[in-house]
């Protein structure tokens, strides 16, 4: 757990962004330039492991033109290609030449307008996608691509559909364009269509029967489109959805087909596997122009006939269709399911709900077999003898009008597992209704009506799953629950119980989980959960329990969730053998002294949702194995942490109570913590840490003070910590750093002192943390740095003092002109960005930076630097961040070109196209020569 707190950490301060991965023959970026695309992965960092490489994946980058790729020959033997979300406009005809063996190219989610450079991709082309671009006209034959089988062109502006360009591809998705017309086929082609899937959805055709080379293609999406359509022949796939009128003038076979929301079915002659009719406005069943007998000798699987207006079913109407998966009549006008409407059905999932349905006659569903029957959400009242001989699996009857349940309600319910009640008006159970659901698993009563459990009233019922939250419950008697042998979840919350009788849970002995919340218990008896020896997670939580301290000591819970109001004291909650305490929902003034005594084996607290205002000294005491302690985000709460009040809990390894409105430490606060590795305390109101406050905490690895009040640090206020690595300072209210603040810090690697109030630093506040790799000084006010500053930082390797203002007063190069930055040999990121620098002196800033790889100059005001002596002193510099400075754009065209054969990165974060700029990097005053012109390593835009 800290090694990932501790990554996280270290990228979240560092900025970083691990864009580019090489795994498995596949070489994926995201958030690049194709200028870092170029240089850094495909010549240096990556060169190596280029013949290996099959697929090359750039998503969401910024790559407004491609040209380079051509110029990469050992990128020949790549077979995926993708583009994604790249902001492309332009690609060079031949960027792809010599990828000889590319099977897939996807520029998806582009700017692209033509496409010239598809007329040199390899023979070997199997995948071409282009989608979601502004393509208005595709000026390409592509049958030349023998191995072409599937050319995605769907949502772009094209306006014509030309058979003659596409024949012999397979596959073709012209979805979503602007198509009003269509080149059809010469006659002696059309063989060549043979299982051709053509998708045409979303454009703007209007007559089908002008365009009869569709008749013989097997696959065809027409939908959404203005079409008014007269259907003669048979495929394997058809969706007209959102059409016009649809007419059959012969019976045809369509294996799917969906023919939803068509505003007018003048007949139907349809045999099909999988009919979506949704939507459409059918009326009464009898007098639609469906003959449902072809389907009796059909193999229908799926049926949808949702949300059509449907008012009734005739008898027996579906009774032969025998075969059927899925049958759909939900969102209808069903007032009654007659008597044998579904007899005999085999039907695996039926869903009639939210279709109005009242009554359900007698033998309704005689003699059926379901998986699934979905009656929920109608306004059904009674249930008699609907289920006459019926099986099923689940029945979900919640959301009705029921009221009770007789006798006869399931009495001839065959093998159901699930079944839900829930949300109905049922005001009392009855154990003869249950009795014949002896293969019931889950059964749900929730938010109903009910006030009064029976004794034996669910006696030997062989559900895993009881769910009775909602109701209005003021009591469970005596073997309410006894013999549930199988029950292992128990819901009782949200009801308004006062007591439980002993033995309610009699002979629950598999029960693992028990949720009381939210009642109004005031006592539990001492014996009420022996009959539950399996138990291990009670939840108490939203009760006003007072004590808990009878309950017998032979429970073996592992899980306790508890509210408390007032107090929490030591008679309170003991004698459990619990592993995890949560204390939710609670108003506590006070956790007295002792008040987790014999609380021997718990190793997590969590306090969640509550107010805490005090904790006394010896409140923790005796929590030996006590690993993990949350208090996060208790709200307005505890305001002073009490001398010694985690002495006791010496196994603890983390500590979390950041949010909890803090503002007062003692210094002898964490007095006992010895192994705490991780201790959160951002996010409070703390001023000041007082001398010796973490002297006991010799194993913490991450201190996080940030997002506090804390205006002083004083001498040794983090003596103590010889294992810390990381420590959080950021966003307080410092403006001065005192001596031998960090002394002794030896293990310390990153410091974040960043959005404080920094003015000045003196010459040795940094003595004392001989091994720090990260120093973070961002958003501060910093002026000046003085000489030997960083004197004591010999192992940093990144200084981040972006956003100050540096460079402000006086020159700049009198800032660095005693080597402020010599003693820091071993640096590899300098961020100077966002200050006020004019121009800076290399040879006495940067002369001793020899292990330089970044460094980040942009939002400056530097209008010239000697960038070649930077180079030729920092020989293994990858990258310079140059934006947003007063270059003229003469000048800053020869430092590009530097840059550029120095294969040193310099694309801009936030190019700056609109104004002018040297491939997005803005610049000043009208060129002087070339660069003017444009250049073969980037774009000139001069407005």
């Amino acid at each position: 757990m800290l090694l990932k707190t501790l990554l996280l950490l270290l990228c979240y301060i560092h900025g970083l962004n691990f864009e580019c991965t090489l795994s498995n023959e596949v070489f994926s970026c995201q958030n690049t330039n194709i200028i870092d695309l170029y240089k850094e992965y495909f010549r240096d960092k990556w060169a190596k492991s280029l013949s290996s490489i099959l697929e090359i994946k750039i998503l969401n980058s910024n790559i407004p033109k491609i040209d380079y790729l051509y110029k990469l020959p050992q990128l020949g033997y790549i077979e995926s290609l993708e583009f994604r979300n790249c902001q492309l406009t332009d690609v060079n005809s031949k960027a792809f030449y010599d990828f000889k063996h590319l099977k897939t190219l996807n520029l998806k989610h582009n700017l692209l307008e033509t496409v010239s450079f598809v007329n040199y991709l390899s023979e070997t082309l199997e995948r071409l996608i282009l989608s979601n671009n502004k393509i208005v006209y595709v000026d390409t034959n592509f049958s030349k691509w023998k191995n072409l089988k599937l050319l995605d062109l769907s949502f772009n502006r094209l306006t014509v559909l030309d058979f003659h360009a596409i024949k012999g591809v397979p596959e073709i998705n012209f979805g979503y364009n602007d198509i009003k017309s269509v080149v059809p086929y010469q006659n002696r082609y059309l063989s060549e269509l043979d299982f051709v899937k053509l998708n045409v959805s979303g454009n703007k055709l209007s007559a089908y029967d002008e365009h009869q080379f569709f008749v013989i293609i097997d696959w065809l999406d027409l939908s959404y489109n203005n079409l008014k359509i007269n259907m003669k022949y048979s495929k394997n796939y058809l969706n007209l959805a959102y059409c016009q009128i649809i007419t059959f003038s012969e019976k045809i076979s369509v294996k799917f087909a969906d023919l939803t929301a068509v505003d007018g079915i003048e007949k139907l002659k349809l045999i099909s596997d999988h009919l979506i009719l949704k939507d459409n406005r059918l009326g009464d069943l009898d007098d639609f122009k469906i003959d449902i007998r072809d389907f009796y000798d059909t193999a229908i699987r799926h049926l949808d006939l949702s949300n059509c207006s449907i008012t009734s079913i005739p008898g027996e109407y579906f009774i032969n269709i025998v075969d059927c998966s899925v049958l759909k009549l939900s969102l209808n006008n069903l007032n009654l399911i007659k008597k044998h409407t579904f007899k005999n059905s085999n039907i695996a999932v039926l869903d009639l709900s939210r279709s109005d349905i009242k009554i359900l006659e007698m033998s309704s569903f005689k003699d059926s077999n379901f998986n699934s029957l979905k009656l929920d959400n109608n306004r059904i009242s009674i249930l008699i003898k609907a289920f006459d001989n019926v099986s099923a699996y689940e029945i979900d009857l919640s959301y009705n009008s029921i009221r009770r349940l007789t006798v006869a309600a399931f009495e001839r319910l065959r093998d159901v597992r699930l079944l839900n009640l829930s949300h109905c008006l049922i005001k009392n159970i009855d154990f003869e209704s249950l009795k014949p659901l002896n293969r019931l698993e889950y059964l749900d009563l929730s938010y109903n009506s009910i006030a009064v459990l029976d004794s034996n009233v669910f006696n030997a019922l062989p559900v895993r799953n009881l769910m009775l939250k909602g109701n209005k419950i003021t009591s469970i008697k005596s073997y309410a629950f006894s013999n549930l042998y199988n029950v292992l979840e128990l819901d009782l919350s949200g009801l308004a119980i006062e007591n439980i009788a002993n033995n309610a849970f009699y002979n629950l002995s598999n029960v693992r989980k028990i949720n009381l919340s939210n009642n109004n218990l005031q006592t539990v008896l001492a014996n009420l959960f022996i009959e539950t020896p399996g138990l291990n997670s009670l939840d108490f939580s939203g009760n006003p329990i007072k004590s808990l301290n009878k309950f017998s000591n032979k429970l073996n819970i592992t899980e306790l969730t508890l509210s408390f109001a007032g107090c929490i004291e030591s008679d309170r909650i003991s004698n459990f053998h619990v592993k995890i305490l949560t204390v939710k929902d609670s108003r506590i003034d006070v956790i007295k002294n002792g008040s987790f005594k014999g609380l021997y084996g718990l190793t997590h607290i969590y306090f969640n949702e509550s107010i805490i205002k005090s904790i006394e000294s010896d409140a923790l005491i005796e929590l030996f194995n006590l690993e993990y302690l949350d208090a996060q985000n208790l709200f307005n709460t505890i305001e002073i942490l009490n001398e010694g009040v985690f002495r006791d809990i010496n196994n603890i390894r983390a500590l979390d109570l950041s949010g909890t409105d803090l503002n007062s430490i003692d210094s002898k606060s964490f007095i006992g913590l010895y192994r705490v590795e991780t201790l959160q305390l951002n996010r409070n109101d703390i001023d000041e840490i007082a001398s010796g406050t973490f002297d006991d905490l010799h194993s913490l690895e991450l201190l996080n003070l940030s997002s506090n009040r804390i205006r002083k640090l004083n001498p040794g206020c983090f003596s103590g910590l010889d294992s810390l690595k990381v420590l959080l300072l950021a966003d307080n209210r410092l403006d001065n750093i005192e001596t031998n603040v960090f002394v002794n810090l030896n293990d310390l690697q990153v410091l974040d002192l960043q959005k404080n109030y920094l003015k000045n630093l003196e010459n040795d506040r940094f003595k004392g943390v001989p091994n720090l790799l990260e120093l973070h000084l961002a958003k501060n006010k910093l002026e000046t740095l003085k000489n030997g500053v960083f004197q004591y930082l010999p192992e940093l390797r990144l200084l981040n003092l972006r956003d100050n203002n540096l460079g402000i007063f006086g020159s700049p190069q009198h800032l660095f002109k005693f080597g402020v930055l010599s003693n820091l040999k071993n640096l590899e990121v300098l961020d100077l960005t966002y200050n006020r620098f004019t121009t800076l002196n290399v040879k006495s800033t940067f002369m001793s930076l020899k292990r330089l790889r970044e460094i980040y100059l942009d939002h400056n005001d530097l209008k010239n630097l000697d960038f070649e002596g930077l180079l030729k002193n920092c020989r293994d510099m990858e990258f310079v961040g140059i934006s947003f400075n007063k270059w003229h754009c003469d000048y800053l065209g020869d430092v590009i070109e530097l840059l550029y054969n120095k294969s040193v990165n310099y694309a801009p974060d936030y190019p700056m196209f609109e104004y002018d700029n040297i491939e997005g990097i803005n610049c000043t005053d009208v060129c002087k020569y070339v660069w003017c012109e444009g250049h073969d390593i980037g774009i000139v835009q001069l407005q």
